[in-house]
């Protein structure tokens, strides 16, 4: 896809049966494509233009540095990656929000479970232990 098509695919959720949920899956499938797209050799072995070109396009929180050491770390091995996604979920609701005080919008009440499950597995990632997914 390009640029227009996946942004299209990303943000569409009223057609999708799932709807907000469902967007959520295609934005995971659609990261995980760049993300396999970014790690091909063709791609990794000229990352100083990657980074060029996409710079000013998206905010990270690695600092610069460490990232370009983890960039040069993959061209040394070309290890695999195995990328894992997780959804959390909860329960359609309509309420007041900080953005528009004066009107019910749709909110996503959170499941707390799936939260901490979700926040449990990236507490395990910061420590090296391995993630598994059921």
């Amino acid at each position: 896809m390009n640029g227009a098509q996946t942004l299209a695919f990303v943000r569409e959720r009223y057609a999708l049966p799932g709807g907000d949920n469902s967007r959520i899956l295609n934005q995971q499938a659609a990261l995980t494509g760049i993300l396999n797209k970014a790690l091909s050799p063709a791609v990794i072995m000229n990352y100083n233009s990657f980074l060029q070109s996409v710079n000013g396009s998206f905010v990270m929180s690695v600092p610069e540095n460490d990232f370009k050491r983890l960039i040069r770390h993959q061209v040394d091995t070309m290890e695999s990656w195995q990328i894992l996604d997780q959804a959390v979920t909860g329960t359609g609701a309509s309420s007041f929000t900080m953005s528009y005080p004066n009107r019910k919008l749709y909110v996503m009440e959170p499941n707390w479970d799936s939260v901490n499950a979700a926040h449990n597995k990236i507490e395990a990632m910061e420590r090296g232990e391995t993630i598994t997914m059921p």
